[in-house]
């Protein structure tokens, strides 16, 4: 309600005497006189529409589609209004978006026209701070790509284990250990079981429709081992992610990433969903608990909160790139 009294709307609370987590009959007939009162979600033009996000996962509604952010987790908006023959838009924390119609169009200010037909779509974007007709161009989060590790598995993933055990026992004991849990979680919560293949049983179809989820490291999963110099990582004597710099006999990273195979899809490495058994006892707590990125310390054994000690983690800056 705070959040919305913001943005000039408010909040309507019908609560029932005495009924705790149900409907009373009055309440229920209350709710329901709302919800016809609606209009039809028959598709109409509206002469005035907000959206807010902080996450491309939810960039859009019937008529503005978010397609880019300057920073993921700030408030971002876009504010339609139709005045006359003129459509004005004014932005927050917003780098590119598509918008429905033709004609004149003031975005913060700018005037922009567009010349498509009745019913397309155009897109625009910033450049040097002045918005543009035309999409954003090269590695950057989109609607669909744009993290953390657990929305790989909102759309269709394929898990792809190592060849061969690692060379290090302690990290043989925790990637069997980890790669199980999320199979068992995967039966628990999502009821089903996971579609697995080996690194040598991948072919270009499933490359082309799924996002990886992979377990190992370059010398035992071939797919990490021929995408690591395209990831901002190095795994080798030492393991590195921006500044952090650690010893890789005892610590893993795990992270998402647009998949260099396949850019349109992710490439996950040695994460399942991050939420775990301690997080189950309310569904409020059934959400990511690890950002795009994490350094994993497996001497701390994996427990019902995390997959072993956390040296550190964070999000990818907006054009995936580890944050200065």
């Amino acid at each position: 309600g705070r959040e919305l009294e913001k943005h000039g709307h408010e909040l309507e609370h019908i609560v029932g005497p005495e009924m705790g987590h149900k409907y009373d009959d009055a309440s229920a007939k209350q709710i329901f006189d709302a919800l016809m009162a609606v209009p039809s979600r028959n598709y109409r033009p509206r002469s005035k529409v907000l959206l807010q996000t902080q996450t491309l996962r939810y960039p859009e509604n019937r008529q503005i589609s978010i397609t880019g952010l300057k920073e993921h987790w700030q408030d971002s908006t876009v504010d339609l209004r139709r005045e006359n023959d003129v459509t004005l838009v004014a932005t927050k924390n917003v780098t590119s978006l598509k918008l429905p119609g033709t004609g004149s169009f003031k975005i913060d200010g700018q005037n922009l026209t567009n010349h498509q037909s009745i019913g397309h779509w155009f897109e625009c974007r910033q450049v040097d701070g002045t918005w543009q007709l035309g999409s954003p161009e090269g590695l950057r989060k989109k609607p669909g790509l744009q993290g953390p590790i657990d929305d790989a598995f909102m759309a269709p993933f394929l898990v792809v284990l190592p060849t061969e055990p690692s060379q290090n026992p302690s990290l043989q004991k925790w990637l069997e250990f980890e790669s199980s849990h999320f199979a068992n979680r995967w039966r628990e919560l999502m009821r089903g079981h996971l579609p697995v293949k080996r690194a040598d049983e991948l072919t270009k179809e499933d490359v082309a429709n799924h996002s990886l989820v992979c377990w190992g490291e370059p010398t035992t999963n071939s797919v990490i081992g021929a995408t690591i110099d395209k990831l901002p990582l190095i795994w080798d004597e030492k393991l590195k992610i921006g500044k952090t710099s650690v010893d890789p006999s005892f610590h893993v990273p795990v992270l998402i990433y647009p998949n260099p195979l396949n850019p349109e899809r992710y490439l996950v490495i040695n994460s399942g969903l991050s939420f775990r058994e301690d997080h189950d006892r309310t569904n409020s707590l059934q959400n990511p608990k690890l950002p795009d990125w994490a350094v994993i310390d497996i001497r701390q054994a994996p427990d019902g909160s995390t997959p072993g000690k956390i040296v550190e983690a964070d999000f990818f800056n907006e054009r995936w790139a580890v944050k200065d």
